[in-house]
């Protein structure tokens, strides 16, 4: 992520055709990734993200997981008009999350006038039977998200219990 915690505006910014790859070992530390914020608590509007987001997890128990979406990881705040083209994956021993937009959307965010229409897949290699949530526009929804749409495909193997456009 360009930014851990996002208080403020982040606006009309495009990423072009990245390649961003990041991994844990650790058992205990969730690992996140993600076009522009790790977390957003402020406004993020009118940005587009183009190329690859590969989280890959190799280690994990319960207490930890792999989060990862287009435009930031984890949403409390504001996204507005903001599109994902690019592949977002998550490979994990444990839960992971995937969005095109936010990989897990909190009770007070709203993603709002936002498109997926990249290639969204989580992947779970565990002995747990751990969970992956994934979506076209959020990995797991706690928020709202209103007037957007999701045509990218959508993959998850493994013990998924939230898989859909929205999620």
């Amino acid at each position: 992520c360009f930014i851990d915690i996002n208080y403020g505006q982040i606006i009309n910014l495009t990423l072009k055709d990245v390649e961003f790859k990041a991994s844990n070992e650790s058992n205990t530390e969730n690992l996140y990734l993600a076009g522009f914020v790790c977390t957003n608590r402020g406004i993020i509007e009118g940005c587009t993200i183009s190329g690859e987001i590969i989280a890959e997890k190799l280690n994990g128990n319960y207490v930890s997981g792999a989060f990862a979406g287009g435009i930031c990881t984890t949403n409390y705040g504001e996204i507005h008009q903001c599109s994902n083209i690019a592949t977002v994956s998550v490979e994990a021993y444990d839960s992971a999350y995937a969005g095109g937009i936010v990989g897990q959307n909190g009770q007070n965010g709203i993603i709002d006038d936002c498109y997926n229409i990249g290639e969204i897949i989580t992947f779970i290699n565990d002995i747990y039977n751990a969970y992956t949530y994934a979506g076209g526009i959020v990995g797991r929804n706690n928020g709202q998200i209103k007037t957007s749409y999701n045509i990218g495909v959508i993959e998850s193997r493994r013990n998924s219990n939230l898989l859909g456009a929205y999620s």
